[in-house]
């Protein structure tokens, strides 16, 4: 869907959210009402392979009987997806618990239940954890490449610095995942930068060449990623 001029003049007042977007969704809604008079016809029948199931929304995985919200989705005849992780029922109702690389996401999303995990000697937590690997059919890794690992930069990414922004606002996130909240520290080329929560993004102005990113927790686990600047 595209809205514009086409003697590209810029629009005025006008951007793809309030221009493009609604008359999409519109013509998306008319779709639906002449989709709906056809009564119980569909516009193209599900292929042979293909089954309906019950997912959860938040999750994407097989729902269970605590996910609060949930919606039909077609995935392969026979396929057997995992059973959803995330939603457990605790003495203080359901609680949703996030895989690492979701949880400085969920903690800044309104209207979700973040169960955080703050001590490695929370019974709560520790057991909820286990009954998720359970019922997902896995066991909880314990190498440090598992239990800590960089999200942001991803290995051998390339930036590039922008000669007409000022420097100071030219910065990358670090972001590590660690498999429960701690206090990272992070060095560019052995020099150490800063500390930050595994929970939380740590600036990096950036410097023109290459450079190795290292985050190390308290435990003495090291997670490592490399990356150039031009």
């Amino acid at each position: 869907m595209w809205v514009g001029n086409f003697d590209r003049t810029p629009l005025h007042l006008s951007s793809g959210v309030t221009g493009a977007g609604p008359i999409f969704h519109a013509v998306m809604l008319a779709a639906n009402r002449g989709r709906e008079s056809m009564g119980a016809h569909e516009i193209l029948p599900p292929p042979a392979d293909v089954e309906e199931v019950t997912i959860c929304v938040l999750s994407g995985m097989r729902a269970s009987a605590w996910c609060p919200s949930r919606a039909k989705e077609w995935v392969a005849a026979g396929d057997e997806p995992l059973p959803c992780a995330w939603h457990h029922q605790s003495g203080g109702g359901v609680v949703t618990i996030y895989p690492p690389e979701f949880r400085a996401w969920a903690a800044g999303a309104d209207g979700h239940n973040l169960l955080t995990v703050r001590a490695a000697n929370d019974a709560l937590p520790a057991r909820l954890h286990a009954e998720a690997f359970a019922r997902a059919g896995e066991r909880p890794r314990t190498d440090a490449a598992a239990t800590l690992s960089i999200a942001n930069p991803p290995a051998g990414a390339t930036y590039s610095v922008d000669p007409t922004l000022r420097r100071e606002f030219q910065a990358l996130p670090l972001r590590a995942v660690s498999l429960r909240p701690t206090m990272l520290t992070w060095l560019v080329d052995g020099a150490t930068i800063g500390t930050a929560s595994s929970e939380r993004s740590l600036a990096w102005p950036l410097a023109v060449g290459a450079h190795d990113i290292e985050a190390r927790d308290p435990d003495g686990r090291i997670a490592k990623t490399s990356v150039v600047v031009k």
